[in-house]
């Protein structure tokens, strides 16, 4: 390994003595993007603030920006990223834990979406009034991956987790969802320990199928 390093991946003093081998860069390159923390997560904020995918840290306009921005940029490695992502995760999962602990009533909506890819996901979002301001909170407390067949036993499993791991299994007071057959029995499935929770049907969804259901005289199709 030793001999291999010394060949193929001088240090910067041996540099100058190789000549015409530059097939390969310098194994300090690898790492000197990380040895800025900030700049990693100033850019891993930009790209989950802006809703883009992780990918795009490794593109080229993306590097030429930050270098630009930064004067130097080597976008870090996956793991670190997953890493940062998951302190970031726990972090913010406190936070909500914390601001939830005061609520006594706490409304949720859910609803499933499928990739490009067939990859089903389950986003459930709190809403809850703050006790002593009276305002409006809301937070999006997890976006799950949710295996095929969606039924609706399932995505009550999923949703049942979601509660008890912000420890709001005790406060819920309705679930809000679209019309779905299968959002009829995910929620009958939670009914069994949430006998008293109300399932509030989307009011856009509902408007949305009235539209469709209304007859269109129109030989274009428009109402």
């Amino acid at each position: 390994m030793r001999r291999h390093l010394d060949r193929i991946h001088p240090t910067s003093e041996e540099v100058a003595s190789v000549k015409g081998d530059d097939s390969q860069p310098r194994i300090e390159a690898a790492f000197a993007g990380h040895s800025d923390p900030r700049t990693n997560v100033f850019a891993l904020r930009q790209i989950i603030g802006d809703q883009r995918p992780l990918s795009a840290l490794r593109t080229d306009p993306w590097r030429r920006l930050m270098v630009d921005l930064r004067g130097s940029y080597v976008p870090p490695a996956p793991p670190i990223v997953r890493d940062m992502v998951d302190q970031w995760t726990d972090t913010t999962r406190d936070e909500i834990i914390e601001q939830l602990a005061g609520v006594t009533a706490v409304a949720i909506t859910t609803d499933v979406w499928t990739s490009g890819a067939h990859a089903g996901h389950v986003g459930v979002t709190a809403h809850w009034i703050h006790p002593i301001k009276w305002e409006l909170h809301r937070r999006c407390l997890a976006v799950r991956h949710c295996k095929t067949p969606h039924t609706g036993p399932r995505l009550a499993a999923i949703v049942e987790s979601v509660l008890d791991e912000y420890k709001i299994n005790d406060k819920l007071v309705s679930i809000t969802t679209d019309s779905v057959r299968v959002n009829e029995a995910m929620f009958d499935a939670l009914r069994v320990r949430w006998p008293n929770a109300l399932h509030m049907r989307c009011a856009s969804h509902m408007t949305n199928l009235v539209h469709q259901a209304a007859p269109c005289p129109d030989s274009h199709g428009l109402c």
